[in-house]
């Protein structure tokens, strides 16, 4: 799955699996540095505060997907690619 791909399907079900599973995919992308500061985040929160720290990931994972399919960010090296 590649990035754009990993950002569409966190945002399809944004929940704290998920962007933990997203922030290890994009581990060494650094315009991912903020989403993965959230997921380490998300691990020690429950309920309300976990809900708006997934609200602020959704906003971080849409501002990653935009700079893709606008071309501002290059895609992070693919494993294997």
């Amino acid at each position: 799955m590649d990035a754009k791909e990993a950002l569409i399907a966190f945002l399809d079900d944004p929940e704290a699996l998920a962007l933990s599973e997203l922030a290890e995919a994009l581990e060494a992308w650094p315009p991912a540095a903020a989403l993965q500061k959230l997921a380490a985040r998300a691990v020690f929160l429950e309920d309300e505060r976990l809900d708006r720290l997934l609200e602020q990931a959704c906003a971080e994972a849409r501002h990653l997907l935009a700079g893709l399919e606008s071309g501002s960010f290059v895609p992070p090296h693919e494993p294997g690619a």
